[in-house]
């Protein structure tokens, strides 16, 4: 009876020490759950339509090639835009100004792309960050200034200040042929100025109050301009006295400060585009000066 218990106990052993070893992973897994779309069907050179097409190269001993994803590839253009404003009579209207307008085409949509006007002498170019629409274009960047200083080029690059770059294009440039329109001609320099036209007032000795009225001319014509009271003793910036808008000829005739013949008023003439007339004293008038 021991005898044979032992020779069972070696049987059973045996057959345990020699099981098969367990099945390798499964090779046509990674055409399981959707995975056959990332391998292309050598049949056809697209991506496997299905699992099974996928299953069965597997099983005939083919290999499977992974789709490579198409490489995004945008080449967008800076495209002059016609601008409502930019006629033949805005640019007689403001003798010695140009104007531009310009928008990127076929950029990536939802992207953020930087458009600089390139302007010579000018310290710091031009530049504005615009968000790419779903049509891929942004909305036009328009800019004018004075022929003194045109612009040379317009660029356009990927991201901005906070964004960089991620290789979607490359730099976009145009360069702007000078004269620009609205410069050909050589610029005639102005020569503004401010000057009392008229003055009037009430009262004796320091507490004699004027009026005056004041005449402008050498301005560029039809231009909002400001007469400013000069306001360095305080260090907060000049004081904006009266707005006036001059005329075809660069001229106008109206403007009215008050003030006291005892105390110095000081002013200038400004335009939009910084053109300044050399400065004034409001309380030098005929009648500060004949009254007593």
């Amino acid at each position: 009876m021991k005898r044979t218990a032992t020779v069972l106990s070696i049987a059973a052993l045996s057959v345990v020490g020699f099981a098969a070893p367990a099945s390798a992973a499964d090779p046509s897994a990674v055409c399981k759950n959707g995975g056959y779309v990332n391998y292309k069907d050598p049949a056809t050179g697209k991506p496997f339509a299905n699992q099974g097409r996928c299953v069965s190269t597997l099983a005939r001993g083919g290999a499977l090639v992974p789709v490579v994803p198409p490489v995004e590839v945008y080449t967008p253009q800076l495209v002059a835009v016609p601008h409502s404003a930019f006629t033949e009579e805005w640019l007689a209207t403001w003798p010695g100004t140009w104007g531009l307008s310009y928008r990127l085409e076929g950029a990536k949509p939802s992207g953020i792309v930087t458009l600089t006007y390139e302007l010579p002498g000018v310290s710091q170019p031009q530049s504005q960050t615009f968000a790419v629409k779903e049509d891929g274009t942004t909305d036009a960047y328009t800019l004018t200034n004075d022929c003194g200083a045109q612009a040379t080029a317009i660029t356009a690059v990927e991201g901005d200040h906070y964004r960089p770059p991620t290789g979607l294009f490359e730099p976009v440039r145009v360069e702007l042929a000078n004269p620009l329109p609205g410069c050909e001609s050589p610029a005639v320099p102005l020569t503004p100025l401010i000057e009392v036209a008229a003055s009037e007032g009430y009262g004796t000795g320091r507490n004699r109050v004027y009026t005056v009225q004041l005449q402008a001319s050498g301005f560029r014509p039809n231009t909002e301009t400001s007469v400013r009271k000069v306001n360095s003793s305080t260090g907060y910036g000049d004081v904006i006295s009266s707005f006036f808008t001059t005329d075809a000829q660069g001229g106008y005739t109206g403007a009215s400060i008050m003030g006291l013949c005892s105390t110095p008023y000081p002013v200038y003439g400004v335009d939009e585009f910084g053109n300044r007339s050399p400065a004034i004293d409001l309380s030098d008038n005929e009648f500060c000066r004949t009254t007593v």
